[in-house]
């Protein structure tokens, strides 16, 4: 039987090890997925967690199992000797920075907790993402970049058709009476641009609407594989449809992953999805989704530039550029509004890059738009931050939407 491990953790791979001898008491710094994830680890390895910290949950939880759950900002006693275990990919940096602000060198990313174990294919799928997101911490950590240009997250949207019609979509399909598919040609000049500029992006994800939905959606991913400069790329899919078997060999690339959303009775596919990719041993994900965030409607709302600046930076999707109709925008909410029509075009909104550009000039304005503090497309948004409201996910209408543009 093929055994998987995790990759070598760099310069974390000896702290991990002291941590597995229980050397120093456990604190967990974040407790969404990754940190319930982290604490069943360590809790089948007997490992005790004496404190874990969370903005969002602190007010909600108070403890879990009789462990404190504290709001850093109000936590002011921390312990030097602690190891702290981030759990958080895309937030480390800042929780990091935080602890040593407080004296805490002791600090771990969350995923230190599976090193130096085998896993069975059935095993290690549960956490292939994870893994994978060690493994590129890693090669960073390694590149010793100065100056560099990196890309957290990416999505790649290839059509707005999709076999759903769920009323309240955060990515606004719901609105698009006449979708189509995107230019092959034009998505892999673009993202081609990007990847022969930047040092490193984390994730790359095909997007709709429904991927699948776009007969070609494998040759929008082929020729990127010959790129070494991206952590993996993930196709999402809502489990209503089975490509041809020939397609799905993309999936042969341990770095292209397949993440199906279960809706229920709808996503009428999944069982024969799930069952393909685990006869092939490739990677997938799938999970029940009864829940969204309430962020699936063009609401406008006026707010000035300290409301816009605070919700950009509380949004999940912050961080995560788009592309589409070959503009960059700071999130796929930013570019399918545009592409609506439902707001006006205004350029300091997106980024346009070309070959033309050339390698410099591609990094600054990459650079340049990854600072941004807010976008106006906010203005249009109900927000997106983590804790917030939440509706009955896919519940579906009989026709497109219809909404009322307002200029800003």
């Amino acid at each position: 039987m093929k055994e998987y491990r995790f990759p070598n953790l760099g310069e974390y791979q000896k702290p991990a090890e002291e941590l597995l001898g229980r050397c120093r008491p456990i604190v967990l710094y974040g407790f969404n997925e990754a940190g319930k994830k982290t604490y069943e680890v360590l809790k089948s390895r007997n490992i005790s967690v004496s404190l874990i910290l969370d903005l969002f949950q602190a007010d909600k939880l108070k403890e879990y199992e009789g462990i404190p759950v504290v709001s850093p900002e109000r936590f002011t006693q921390y312990n030097r000797e602690a190891l702290y275990l981030i759990c958080s990919n895309r937030y480390f940096e800042e929780m990091r920075d935080t602890l040593y602000g407080y004296g805490c060198g002791n600090v771990l990313p969350y995923y230190a907790v599976y090193c130096n174990r085998r896993f069975s294919y059935e095993e290690f799928r549960d956490v292939y993402q994870i893994a994978q997101r060690a493994d590129d911490n890693r090669k960073i950590a390694e590149m010793s970049l100065e100056n560099s240009c990196l890309i957290d997250t990416i999505d790649v949207v290839i059509t707005e058709k999709c076999s759903l019609k769920c009323r309240n979509c955060s990515n606004l399909m719901q609105y698009f009476k006449e979708p189509k598919n995107a230019e092959i040609d034009d998505v892999l000049e673009e993202v081609s641009c990007l990847l022969d500029s930047v040092d490193y992006i984390h994730e790359i994800r095909i997007l709709g609407g429904e991927p699948f939905a776009n007969p070609k959606w494998h040759e929008y991913v082929h020729p990127l594989l010959k790129y070494k400069n991206f952590g993996c790329i993930i196709i999402y899919t809502n489990g209503t449809i089975l490509p041809k078997p020939e397609q799905m060999e993309v999936f042969r690339d341990k770095r292209v992953f397949l993440s199906i959303s279960d809706y229920g009775e709808v996503s009428r596919r999944k069982e024969e999805l799930v069952n393909f990719m685990c006869e092939k041993e490739y990677f997938y994900s799938i999970a029940k989704v009864t829940e969204w965030t309430d962020c699936g409607r063009i609401a406008y709302c006026a707010r000035s530039d300290e409301e816009l600046e605070k919700m950009y930076h509380e949004c999940c999707m912050s961080g995560c550029l788009s592309l589409k109709d070959k503009k960059i925008f700071a999130c796929p909410f930013a570019g399918n509004l545009l592409a609506l029509g439902a707001i006006p075009e205004e350029e300091s909104e997106y980024i346009s890059i070309s070959p033309d550009m050339g390698k410099d000039e591609t990094r600054r304005v990459l650079k340049e738009f990854q600072q941004k503090k807010y976008i106006r497309a906010c203005q249009y948004c109900m927000g997106r931050p983590i804790g917030t409201k939440t509706i009955p996910a896919a519940e579906q209408c009989s026709e497109p939407l219809d909404y009322q543009r307002k200029d800003m």
